[in-house]
């Protein structure tokens, strides 16, 4: 997509001062499509109807996946293990819908009664509901499959998050959209996430767009894991914090990706260690551009061929928790464009 493309697809008038640092441009979630078949997929309304929409899944025999038709597919309350919208057990090994815009799922709207579950704000403890849980469990290690499906945030009188994928091995996430899901700080309980990558192992997410519609707190966050990687993908309009954020993670890779609109930082470090890589990566509209906040470790940061606004990059360079002192060395982030190195355009800030 043309750089002009990109512009108008984020809302963005032509006479906004924009540096164009890619000669490429950046890619646009584009959706998938089609209802996924073969060996090792089991059609959900093959399997005996119950009515929870996990416990009908959770049927399946063996280690599979299971594709959805067209259609919403609705749960009540966080009744499984009393935290869940729907917890698919370890042997569901995918989600497969029919196309972002067919295949939904959400919950029915006000039917939480978990609301005093939700810790105060002042304990700063985990808010642990979410609306769909998937991966392994009891010792198991899974590599799940979600694609082609909207997960839908709906009204329930508390902040909650949206799709936890839960220690995963190479699991993979593609053409998926999260959308409204409520936060309502930049960090716990308040700081939710439309999805939530917790302690996996090389999982890389493809065309994922996730909308916070304005309620959002973070979009993505990637927690205590390695080697993930985003690829176009879009988080925007999470007001309360950050579109992109990791955690405790060790080597991240962003190739297209776009953060939009976000009241915090469009990308966030915090203890992040390894190595960072950043390709043809859009920040506009969010509070910080990219924010490293490290106290324990030095990251190498590789950018390469951005699109930010103004006439540098601004990086907020800090300690984590609101402590100044940092231990990010400075000349371990590097902005190159058209494969030329260029340090005259980054602008750190405490």
């Amino acid at each position: 997509m043309k750089f002009a493309q990109v512009l108008n697809a984020l809302g963005f008038a032509s006479a906004i001062a924009i540096v164009v640092v890619s000669g490429s441009g950046t890619a646009w979630p584009d959706g998938g499509g089609g209802r996924a078949s073969s060996t090792g997929i089991v059609p959900f309304e093959s399997l005996a109807a119950v009515p929870s929409v996990s416990a009908q899944a959770n049927q399946i025999p063996a280690v599979s996946q299971v594709s959805f038709p067209p259609g919403t597919f609705e749960f009540t309350d966080f009744a499984d293990a009393n935290l869940y919208g729907a917890y698919f057990q370890p042997m569901v090994g995918g989600l497969r819908g029919s196309g972002v815009d067919q295949t939904v799922f959400r919950m029915k709207a006000n039917t939480s009664t978990k609301a005093a579950s939700v810790p105060a704000q002042a304990t700063a403890r985990t808010n642990q509901l979410d609306l769909i849980r998937i991966g392994a469990g009891g010792g198991t290690v899974r590599s799940p499959v979600v694609s082609d499906l909207t997960l839908q945030g709906t009204p329930q009188g508390h902040t909650y998050n949206g799709l936890l994928m839960y220690h995963s091995t190479a699991g993979r996430v593609t053409d998926v959209q999260v959308t409204g899901i409520p936060g309502n700080a930049s960090s716990q309980p308040g700081e939710t996430f439309g999805v939530n990558d917790y302690r996996s192992d090389g999982t890389v997410y493809t065309r994922l767009t996730i909308d916070g519609q304005g309620v959002g707190a973070s979009g993505f966050g990637g927690n205590l894991g390695s080697n993930v990687s985003i690829i176009d993908s879009i988080s925007k309009n999470n007001v309360n914090a950050h579109g992109f954020t990791q955690y405790t993670m060790n080597n991240v890779t962003y190739r297209n990706v776009i953060s939009q609109n976000n009241g915090g930082s469009g990308f966030n470090f915090e203890r992040v260690s390894g190595t960072v890589i950043m390709d043809h990566c859009t920040t506009l509209g969010n509070a910080v551009p990219i924010t490293i906040a490290n106290d324990a470790s030095s990251a190498r940061f590789i950018i390469t061929d951005p699109i930010f606004e103004g006439p540098k990059l601004v990086i907020k360079v800090t300690g984590y928790a609101g402590v100044t002192t940092t231990t990010q060395v400075v000349s371990d982030i590097t902005l190159s464009i058209n494969g030329i190195n260029r340090p005259d355009l980054i602008s750190i800030v405490r």
